[in-house]
């Protein structure tokens, strides 16, 4: 790993060698162990636990089903996975009609949801809600031009964000709302609120690639471009798809842990400017042509926890793509520890030609024409 990865005074790693934040680490004996990993004895001791509620949902959640929502059911993964309408790629019709169904049940419940979100924080301790009130007394201006508009487009710190993730759950959404604001000021310090205010920002409260990275640091970025949004389309569900490839470029040397962390800022903040992505989440897809062996446990430990648990916008799946046998022993396990039980339920792994890999990835809601060449993309 490199020596920005074992630098105590950075702050992911300080995430890491600490006790961990709420949500940023599942297992507790993470710090601990060093080596420890989910076996293929914990698998099967898992599998026996495992509810059929708990496989509907994780289902539901993979194959980007659209359900018939109704009333506080349309925003947490698997919701409503009993009433789903069939599998497979939704025409635009039915994305349509799910987007105005989706629209009505904001307005129905998002106010009132809002002042339950405010009370619940209110609850929360100083030092848990200290970052989040921060942002919101810096960027009072950009909170009060959400307010103002009926979809909700604006920024208002994530707060309308983090309730439909949760299905208006106020009590979970102001607990990782509030963890959001308080890992992302460990990331970028001061300038991480109210970038508005700044002279280069952009017009929201957002931060822009300068605000999120230093000169060099943008060079890396968009040079080795490692994970990425898919600009081209939405998948079969509406979804983002985020494609991650980490033989490009120079991962290992270039890509420290706080960089990866800052990437994952940036990135997820563009995928939460589209309301309906907010709802209906996104999708991982891993690109594993070569070996993975350029992973270290620290950054896993920092960014998998916090990518599934405290960003504003739900992981629905993830799906590797070809990865060599020897990560069956080696990155995977790891992986598997660090991702916990509800992501377990929602990895796939995909084998085959490019267009074998096409076939099976389509059957997830995820056609050819949403996946870039590498993977069977058209």
């Amino acid at each position: 790993s490199s020596s920005s990865d074992m630098d105590p005074s950075s702050p992911t790693q300080q995430l890491s060698a600490q006790p961990p934040m709420p949500g940023l680490s599942r297992v507790s004996s993470a710090g601990e162990d060093p080596t420890a990993e989910f076996t293929a004895d914990d698998e099967l001791g898992e599998l026996v636990t495992i509810l059929p509620t708990e496989l509907a949902d994780a289902e539901t959640d993979l194959r980007g089903i659209v359900t018939q929502f109704g009333g506080m059911s349309m925003g947490r993964a698997g919701a409503g996975a009993g009433a789903a309408a069939g599998g497979g790629q939704a025409t635009q019709g039915q994305l349509d009609r799910l987007s105005r169904a989706e629209s009505e049940s904001r307005a129905m419940h998002l106010p009132q949801a809002l002042r339950r979100l405010d009370e619940e924080i209110a609850s929360l301790s100083p030092d848990d809600k200290h970052a989040y009130l921060t942002a919101t007394r810096r960027c009072s201006h950009a909170v009060a031009a959400e307010a103002a508009t009926s979809e909700g487009s604006g920024w208002d710190c994530y707060r309308s964000a983090f309730l439909e993730r949760e299905g208006y759950d106020a009590s979970v959404a102001a607990r990782k709302l509030c963890n959001y604001w308080k890992v992302r000021q460990s990331v970028f310090g001061p300038e991480t609120y109210c970038p508005s205010n700044s002279n280069t920002s952009s017009r929201s409260g957002e931060l822009t690639l300068n605000q999120c990275f230093t000169p060099n640091e943008l060079e890396i970025f968009l040079q080795h471009n490692f994970c990425h949004l898919l600009e081209r389309e939405r998948d079969g569900a509406g979804r983002a798809v985020l494609f991650y490839d980490p033989s490009r470029g120079d991962f290992c040397s270039k890509f420290t842990t706080d960089l990866k962390m800052k990437a994952l800022f940036y990135l997820f903040q563009r995928i939460a400017d589209d309301p309906a992505v907010r709802r209906r989440g996104f999708v991982l897809v891993v690109n594993m042509r070569q070996t993975t062996n350029q992973h270290n446990r620290s950054s896993m430990r920092a960014l998998l926890p916090f990518v599934y648990d405290n960003l504003p916008v739900r992981w629905r799946g993830i799906h590797l793509i070809n990865p060599p046998a020897i990560s069956n022993y080696v990155f995977l396990p790891v992986v598997k520890y660090f991702l916990g039980r509800e992501m377990r339920l929602r990895l796939k792994v995909h084998y085959g030609s490019p267009s074998e890999v096409a076939r099976s990835l389509e059957e997830y809601s995820l056609p050819s024409i949403a996946l870039p060449q590498e993977v069977g993309g058209s």
